[in-house]
């Protein structure tokens, strides 16, 4: 049952995962497609308590077998967003980065995110929570990141985000949440 249910819900995400059309003149922008993909993905996940519920604790499963076979569903997923940011990348909407480790950082992102809306005491709307994720996922993988990454580069960005003011950090939250803001903007898109 264990293994019916994982992978359902693989076939379940990978229907809602599709590429982000870059070409298409008539599609959205891509970051309006990468926002819709986001909040359709996670609320399946929080949608059904029951897969969110078996998704957090069956990590922590004595059983080997239902250890072995989330771990087969994570690697899954990981691969699914490793691609997703080697398509970025070619695209130019992508810094250089290590999509492996990236993939990794940003699926173990959303497991947490997954976990505190399971969790959480006070309810979550998935919009609310689309919007963080997706602001931190556009700062790490953002072409226009690439000067924050490599040894020594915290502390210059951890300076110029002290700098700005919260009425800039409400503002470009606002703007992410509007599909306004982000490294999959139309005009990058266009230009590559």
């Amino acid at each position: 049952m264990f293994d019916s249910i994982l992978d359902q819900a693989m076939a379940d995400l990978r229907a809602l995962i599709r590429r982000i059309e870059v070409e298409d003149p008539s599609a959205p922008p891509p970051q309006v497609q990468l926002r819709e993909q986001v909040v359709a993905t996670l609320g399946y996940v929080v949608g059904d308590r029951a897969l969110a519920t078996l998704l957090l604790q069956a990590a922590q499963t004595p059983e080997a077998e239902a250890a072995e076979r989330l771990n087969q569903f994570y690697d899954e997923v990981r691969r699914l967003i490793e691609r997703a940011l080697e398509q970025g990348t070619a695209l130019g909407l992508v810094r250089k980065c290590q999509p492996s480790l990236v993939a990794g950082a940003l699926l173990g992102m959303v497991r947490g995110v997954i976990e505190v809306m399971m969790r959480g005491s006070e309810p979550l709307s998935v919009d609310e929570v689309v919007s963080e994720v997706i602001a931190v996922g556009c700062a790490a993988c953002s072409r226009t990141s690439d000067a924050g990454s490599g040894p020594g580069a915290a502390a210059p960005l951890a300076r110029r985000r002290a700098r700005r003011s919260e009425k800039d950090r409400r503002g470009a939250r606002e703007k992410v949440s509007r599909g306004q803001h982000c490294a999959f903007s139309v005009r990058r898109s266009r230009t590559h």
